[in-house]
C-alpha cells in the first residue's frame, strides 16, 4: 500500500489522527496530493531529525491546544504534576516549587522519554535562547533535582551528556 493509500484509509477511519508524510517525493504535485488526502504536514527527505521532531511537536501542540491539555502528568518515583491546581507532588506530598521549577518539571514530564536540550528547555520555560551558555539551565535542573531528592524522588531527571535532559 502506498503512503497515499494509507493516508486515505487512516482518514476514512479516524479523522483525529495526525498524519505527517516523510518521503523522497519532492514534486509539488505529490506534496499537494498528500495534503489533499488529509496530511497535516509533509517533510521531504533527506530530512533533518531536529526539524522533523519540532514539526511533530508543533502538530501535537496545535492538536491538543490549551483547552484539552493534559492536566495531570505522572513521572517516576511517585512524581505527579497537577497543572490545573499548579501543584507538584512526590508520593502525595506537596513539593514547594517556584513557578519556573514547576514549569520545568511539567515540561520534562510532558516530554517524558524525549531528551530536551538546554535551548529547548530555556525557550519553553524562560522564553529565550541559551546561545550555548548552559550554566543557567544546569543550575535550575540541579535545584529541581535537589527538591525532588529531598522529597524522596531520586534520579528522576537524567542527563544525556552533550545532549540534554530527560525523564524516563
Amino acid at each position: 500500500m502506498s503512503g497515499f493509500e494509507l493516508c486515505r484509509e487512516v482518514r476514512r477511519r479516524h479523522d483525529d489522527i495526525l498524519v505527517m508524510f516523510l518521503t523522497g517525493a519532492a514534486s509539488v504535485e505529490e506534496r499537494l496530493a498528500g495534503f489533499d488526502l488529509g496530511a497535516d504536514d509533509y517533510v521531504v527527505k533527506p530530512a533533518n531529525l531536529n526539524e522533523v521532531t519540532r514539526r511533530a511537536r508543533a502538530l501535537l501542540r496545535r492538536k491538543s491546544g490549551p483547552a484539552s491539555a493534559v492536566s495531570s502528568l505522572d513521572g517516576p518515583s511517585g512524581v505527579r504534576v497537577d497543572r490545573g491546581a499548579h501543584r507538584a507532588f512526590v508520593r502525595g506530598e506537596l513539593l514547594n516549587l517556584t513557578q519556573k521549577e514547576f514549569a520545568l518539571l511539567a515540561l520534562l514530564l510532558e516530554h517524558r522519554e524525549d531528551v530536551l536540550s538546554a535551548d529547548d528547555i530555556s525557550r519553553a520555560v524562560w522564553d529565550y535562547e541559551t546561545f550555548g551558555a548552559r550554566n543557567f539551565v544546569e543550575k535550575q535542573i540541579s535545584r529541581l533535582r535537589s527538591k525532588l531528592a529531598a522529597a524522596g524522588a531520586r534520579n528522576v531527571i537524567a542527563t544525556v551528556r552533550g545532549v540534554g535532559y530527560v525523564v524516563r
